[in-house]
């Protein structure tokens, strides 16, 4: 469930593929450079895209889909 304020919307996470996560983890940095931090911590990485990229095999990554009622 993700709440924002009094407005509440039930979602399913689903895991992508290891083949489909490159793409969006070579985005992070770029999309979300304030959580590049917590990349270094966990993985020991500098942060470039191309790390990111290659993070694809032990790195979760989902996609919020709209859940049914």
């Amino acid at each position: 469930m993700l709440e924002h304020g009094r407005k509440e919307e039930r979602i399913n996470l689903v895991e992508l593929p290891v083949r489909e996560r490159a793409t969006v983890l070579r985005e992070f940095p770029h999309e979300v450079p304030y959580g590049v931090r917590y990349f270094r911590q966990l993985y020991g990485i500098e942060g470039t895209p191309e790390e990111f990229e290659e993070l694809a095999p032990r790195c979760p990554v989902f996609r919020m889909e709209e859940a049914g009622p």
